[in-house]
């Protein structure tokens, strides 16, 4: 740019020396001044539109520098009413507040510890409980399974039993009352008091012992004693005592009779039946199971 006015004040300047010398004009010099006449109206008109634009950038960087100012002059009343609000704050809480909350904190920290070891502690003890019912129930269930074998071998027709009584009485029961048993059981045995052999191990290996009763006048069975006393050690085997009608046990074999723990009396041969079935169940269900360890 530069140079390129100072090319236009040359021309310029040679110009007016040809005018002053009083040289005749020439058509090229002429065309070159209006060039240049021409040429230094737009190097006005830029000069007066860079002057324009240099204002109105002044006046751009005024405005901003004022509104910065502002914003600068806003945020420093913001920040101030924020610090106040502060102060007030912690004036009015007082200046403990970080301190208090601090301490709250441990607390709260102290109690939800607490809370958790007793909630641990409880689980425990739930663990415990339930370790507890889990074995109950399993050995329950062993004891079910037990019982329901005993009840599945409980059926009377399979029973092992032995019938005793003197050979006269045992004759007349052949004619009726053994009848009846040997239609309801599969089988059975017989033993004369006149054998008198009533020997621990021998009684153990029948499921049921029936004695057909003989008092004596005043109703005692010295041979009845004597089979109870046999079967002290099996209190758990069941004996059906047959007295028929009119006979009655009295005194001393009545307390021994009572001692033993499963015992029946029938009075007629189909309470006898009745009577052998149902002592013989109840002896399948009666025990219970020994309980493992």
């Amino acid at each position: 740019m530069i140079r390129f006015l100072r090319l236009l004040l040359y021309l310029s300047l040679l110009a007016k020396v040809s005018v002053a010398s009083g040289q005749k004009s020439d058509p090229k010099m002429e065309a070159i001044e209006r060039h240049y006449n021409s040429l230094e109206g737009d190097t006005k008109a830029f000069r007066e539109a860079m002057q324009k634009e240099n204002e109105a950038y002044r006046e751009f960087i005024q405005e901003e520098r004022a509104e910065h100012q502002n914003f600068l002059e806003r945020a420093y009343i913001a920040a101030g009413i924020v610090v106040g609000v502060i102060g007030l704050s912690l004036t009015f809480f007082g200046w403990n507040t970080f301190e208090g909350i601090k301490s709250s904190r441990k607390e709260i920290e102290s109690v939800a510890t607490n809370r958790l070891l007793e909630f641990e502690k409880s689980m425990e003890n739930y663990r415990l409980r339930y370790a507890e019912a889990e074995q109950g129930l399993k050995q329950a269930e062993i004891d079910y399974n037990q019982y329901l074998s005993y009840y599945k071998d409980s059926n009377p027709r399979k029973g092992r039993y032995l019938v005793i009584g003197t050979n006269e009485r045992l004759k007349n029961m052949k004619v009726d009352e053994l009848v009846r048993f040997a239609e309801a059981f599969d089988g059975f045995e017989t033993m004369s008091i006149e054998e008198k052999n009533f020997e621990t191990y021998q009684l153990a290996s029948f499921s049921l012992i029936i004695y057909r009763f003989q008092p004596d006048s005043e109703g005692e069975d010295s041979n009845l004693q004597d089979l109870l006393d046999a079967m002290s050690i099996l209190p758990e085997k069941p004996l059906v005592v047959y007295a028929k009608q009119g006979e009655r046990i009295e005194n001393k074999t009545q307390t021994k009779l009572s001692q033993h723990k499963l015992f029946s009396i029938a009075n007629n041969p189909i309470t006898l039946i009745d009577n052998v079935a149902s002592a013989y169940r109840v002896a399948k269900m009666l025990p219970k199971p020994t309980k493992s360890v």
